[in-house]
C-alpha cells in the first residue's frame, strides 16, 4: 500500500468513449458530473501525468490508485517513473466518463496537495480484513491530518451483509455530525479534512456492500438524522435541545443497528426508510449492565 502527495499536474489528454484509445477497463460505465462551475463540455475519458511525492510503501504491484478527498475517484497506474528531484511521475488512466468533458472536470479531483493511495490487487482483495483496514485508516490520517492524530479513532463493527447469522468484522468511523468528532472542535478546514477522510475510507471499504442492506452490532451508528448518541442521551435523561449534550452523548455506544430492508423482516412497508438503533452506555456495556438500553428510531 502506498501513500503520495501531489505535487504537480501535468499532460491531460481526453478520450474518446469507444475509440481505439479507449481502454475499457471498467466492466460498468460510471459517469462523472463536474463538481464545480464552468461550461459543460463533451463525454469523455482520460489520462493525466502527475508528479508525486512517495510518503510511504513502493510502487511494486501497485496498479490501483484513489485520488483522496470528498468525492474520491479512482485511477488505473499504467506506469511510474522517478524523476531528477527524486519524486515520481505517473501516467494514470481514468476509466470513468466525465460527462461535462474530462479537462475541465478532472481537476475538481485532482490539485497540488491532494493525496494518493494506491493498492495491489492482493491488498485490494485483503480489504475484509481487519488488519489492512487498520493500516489504511493510519495512512489515510498521517495523509490529511498534522495534529489530532491520537483522537481520531475507529471502531469495530460487526456487519450482516447476507441477511443471516453470519458476521464479518471491520473496522467504522464516526461520521462528522457524530458526538466524538462534534466534541473535538475542529477547525474549518480539519473538518473538511475528516469529511474527506471519512468519505475516502468508506469509499474503498463499501462497494462490497454498496447494494446490500445489513444490519450492524457495535462500531457507530449510520444515521439518517441528527447523532443518535445525541438522541440517546437526550431520550434517556428527558432533556430539551442543547449543545450542551454532546459532551454526555460521547459515552453513548452502538449496540445493535437494525436496517427495515433486511428481508428477514416483514414491517419496512409501515416503518419507511429508515434505521433503527440499540444504544447503550459504554460504562454499562464494560459492565454487562443492559438494562439502560435506549432505543433510538430515525426514519424519513
Amino acid at each position: 500500500m502506498i501513500v503520495a502527495k501531489i505535487k504537480g499536474i501535468g499532460r491531460l489528454t481526453p478520450i474518446e468513449p469507444g475509440s481505439p484509445a479507449d481502454l475499457k477497463l471498467e466492466a460498468g460505465e460510471i459517469r462523472i458530473m463536474s463538481l464545480g462551475d464552468g461550461s459543460p463540455g463533451r463525454a469523455e475519458k482520460g489520462k493525466a501525468i502527475v508528479q508525486v511525492k512517495l510518503l510511504s510503501g513502493d510502487w511494486e504491484g501497485i496498479d490501483t490508485l484513489l485520488v483522496v478527498g470528498e468525492s474520491p475517484l479512482y485511477a488505473k497506474l499504467l506506469s511510474a517513473s522517478k524523476t531528477l528531484l527524486g519524486g515520481t511521475k505517473l501516467d494514470l488512466y481514468f476509466d470513468q466518463v466525465f460527462m461535462d468533458g474530462f479537462t475541465h472536470t478532472i481537476r475538481d479531483y485532482i490539485f497540488r496537495g491532494g493525496g494518493l493511495i494506491g493498492f495491489t490487487r492482493a491488498e485490494l482483495e485483503s480489504l475484509q480484513d481487519v488488519e489492512t483496514q487498520r493500516l489504511l485508516l493510519k495512512n489515510l490520517i498521517d495523509l490529511f491530518f498534522t495534529s489530532k492524530k491520537e483522537q481520531i479513532a475507529a471502531s469495530e463493527e460487526m456487519t450482516d451483509p447476507e441477511h443471516a447469522i453470519i458476521f464479518e468484522p471491520g473496522l467504522d468511523l464516526p461520521r462528522e455530525d457524530h458526538a466524538v468528532i462534534r466534541t473535538l472542535q475542529f477547525s474549518d478546514d480539519e473538518a473538511e479534512q475528516y469529511e474527506a477522510l471519512y468519505a475516502t475510507f468508506k469509499s474503498i471499504l463499501l462497494p462490497r456492500w454498496e447494494f446490500e442492506s445489513y444490519n450492524k452490532i457495535f462500531g457507530y451508528p449510520d444515521n439518517v438524522q441528527s447523532c443518535v448518541a445525541f438522541e440517546a442521551e437526550r431520550l434517556k435523561e428527558g432533556l430539551e435541545y442543547s449543545e450542551d449534550i454532546y459532551d454526555a452523548a460521547v459515552e453513548w455506544q452502538l449496540l445493535l443497528q437494525v436496517a427495515p430492508y433486511c428481508r428477514k423482516f416483514n414491517f419496512i412497508d409501515t416503518f419507511g426508510d429508515g434505521q433503527i438503533y440499540f444504544m447503550i452506555r459504554r460504562r454499562d456495556l464494560a459492565s454487562g449492565n443492559f438494562s439502560n438500553v435506549q432505543l433510538v428510531v430515525q426514519s424519513t
